[in-house]
């Protein structure tokens, strides 16, 4: 199914343990014994080297990220003692407003350039390496993370190096890393894979890995888990948990593996698995399962008249089987479950998030929203009241709103207002912190 003969074998587990976030702290690279910020990376046969540009574009933003920080020291998480959930709760005292509400996006690299303005189509995709005022909007408003796509990759020395800076700026930020995240779940999603230049095979499309077997779901797991972590990234939204029982008339077509709850379950545990070995985290989507609406959340509300009963016997086993399997995310769609009699999507409505996610299901791992560009959610509210909307109705992390400046000041305002509390924001910066805590020390571990 896929030549993993290019998978490099240059990364050793030291270097890997440096790389997709611990590098991203003074102590933690301290702590494994690397003297360079970023994991080292012997230059072999064939690889395209490091150009003066790109150690130019680093060295510019390391220098306005200093100029910046001059007043400000960030926490040093590798002097942190105690348990996980202690360590969680000092990471979380130690931060400001500001810096916690800006945990709770993940958003283009597009969104620090665009800061004052809504991204149109024509600037997605324009950010391939870190400027000046990269560095310093990411100092004033540090995201909980960045989402990397087609256009922000030429070859894959400038990806690493720009993933690599983003870790940079969000660790002189706050101390924290960043969770740097990408769509690449294999054949027609594919950011990587398959991309001139990387040789790195596309493992096709998830129908097909479904017909050969939860054996080779595994294998795609670790296979592209293994090779994001080589360029820096260290969270990939997916599996596609969704059940498709027509892919020639589904919005999802062959990104499913399958018609079969059980079977596409099984799967996609199996893909989970794999990305755990590849000491990947990942994101099952699209909650409660978009596979069979009718319509297409990226151009317009899509929505499922399915009672409930019927949902938990067929869309929502492959997601109650990952949240069984421990994934720190889940991704949740823009679909409308008529069920509920509330006329909003998923992503922004309390009785999917709340009743049903977190109390009926037990999932108590981070709630993403799918991309808040999409068609299914625009105009729905201002951009000023997106994030607002999205936390009280349980979402933990706010994903690409075309708006992130006026999102996140609005939730700022909300709590000046006494329309959000701090509280609130506490409960999905807390899910944060630890995810990002127990994935250094997983990295630690090895």
């Amino acid at each position: 199914m896929m030549n993993t003969s290019h998978i490099n074998p240059r990364i050793s587990r030291r270097a890997f343990i440096c790389s997709a976030g611990s590098f991203a702290l003074f102590g933690a690279i301290a702590a494994s014994g690397c003297a360079e910020i970023g994991p080292h990376i012997d230059p072999q046969p064939g690889d395209t080297p490091q150009d003066e540009t790109n150690t130019a574009q680093t060295d510019s933003a390391d220098a306005t990220v200093e100029k910046d920080l001059a007043a400000r020291t960030p926490l040093d998480i590798a002097t942190l003692t105690g348990t996980l959930d202690e360590r969680t709760a000092q990471v979380l005292e130690a931060l400001t407003l500001e810096q916690k509400v800006g945990q709770l996006f993940i958003i283009r690299p597009e969104g620090l350039i665009n800061n004052n303005s809504a991204l149109t189509d024509d600037s997605y995709g324009d950010i391939q390496s870190i400027s000046e005022t990269f560095g310093h909007n990411y100092v004033e408003t540090p995201v909980g993370g960045v989402c990397i796509f087609a256009g922000n990759i030429v070859e894959p020395n400038q990806l690493y190096v720009f993933n690599e800076g983003i870790q940079y700026c969000s660790r002189h930020a706050t101390g924290l890393p960043a969770f740097i995240a990408i769509d690449e779940e294999g054949g027609l999603v594919s950011r990587i894979g398959g991309k001139a230049g990387f040789e790195i095979d596309n493992v096709g499309p998830m129908l097909d890995v479904g017909y050969e077997g939860p054996g080779s779901a595994y294998d795609v797991g670790l296979w592209i888990g293994t090779y994001l972590r080589e360029y820096g990234c260290n969270l990939d939204f997916a599996p596609v948990a969704d059940v498709v029982y027509d892919p020639y008339t589904s919005s999802i077509g062959n990104r499913s593996f399958g018609a079969d709850p059980a079977y596409v379950a099984e799967c996609v545990t199996s893909e989970i698995a794999g990305f755990k070995d590849a000491l990947m985290l990942c994101s099952p989507k699209h909650f409660p399962g978009i596979g069979n609406a009718v319509g297409d959340s990226h151009d317009s509300s899509i929505y499922t008249e399915k009672p409930l009963e019927n949902m938990l016997q067929e869309e929502l086993v492959p997601f109650a089987a990952a949240i069984e399997a421990q994934v720190p995310f889940i991704m949740v769609g823009h679909i409308t479950c008529t069920y509920t009699n509330s006329n909003l999507p998923a992503s922004l409505d309390p009785a999917i998030l709340k009743d049903l996610l977190r109390k009926q299901m037990g999932f108590d791992g981070i709630i993403t929203t799918d991309s808040l560009e999409m068609g299914a959610v625009g105009n729905l509210y201002g951009w000023d009241n997106i994030g607002v909307a999205a936390l009280d109705a349980g979402v933990d992390v706010i994903l690409m709103p075309a708006n992130f400046k006026v999102a996140y000041q609005g939730i700022l305002n909300a709590v000046k207002e006494d329309r959000l509390t701090e509280a609130r924001i506490d409960e999905s910066v807390t899910r944060i912190i630890r995810c990002k805590l127990a994935y250094l020390d997983s990295l630690q571990q090895g």
